[in-house]
């Protein structure tokens, strides 16, 4: 936090970035936060800090450094509890997020998160239940959603006639 008041008040005294303001911010560091809070790049996207930096000629530096602080956390978080995580507490990670990671586990446990939250959405239709699950009396139920392809019910059901059915 002590950092990002530093960077802020940096940013807004003078209104450009110098190699020096890109080379003391605490990429590394970021990575770390970002992945713990459930959102990774959020900080770069946000805050274009790495657009700023790679126009100073360090950005694959820069970009590696963050990306370091994200593998930090990654065998934490990359663990089917740690989707369970992601899935109650925060958002949605992005596919390919664990890397050589446990991906499968990571995404059922945000999977099975997900679709027990919805078990208390009031819904209209289908599409307003997560995934596999399905609208019944404006209420979102486990299992029976509508899909097109197998990918609809990953990562624990299959698409049977138009609906998800797990197995």
């Amino acid at each position: 936090m002590k950092h990002l008041l530093i960077f802020v008040t940096i940013l807004t005294s003078c209104g450009t970035w110098s190699k020096k303001d890109c080379d003391e911010l605490p990429w590394q560091e970021y990575g770390q936060e970002d992945a713990a809070r459930g959102k990774p790049y959020e900080r770069l996207r946000k805050y274009d800090y790495l657009a700023q930096c790679k126009r100073k000629g360090d950005g694959a530096k820069y970009e590696k450094l963050y990306e370091a602080g994200l593998d930090e956390e990654r065998p934490r978080i990359c663990t089917y509890a740690g989707g369970r995580e992601y899935g109650l507490n925060k958002s949605d990670a992005p596919d390919g997020f664990c890397g050589k990671y446990d991906e499968k586990n990571f995404r059922r446990g945000m999977h099975e998160a997900n679709r027990d939250k919805d078990k208390a959405t009031k819904c209209a239709a289908d599409a307003d239940c997560w995934r596999e699950n399905r609208c019944v009396m404006h209420t979102c139920e486990i299992g029976g959603g509508s899909c097109v392809t197998p990918k609809d019910c990953e990562p624990v059901g299959k698409c049977i006639a138009g609906r998800c059915e797990d197995f």
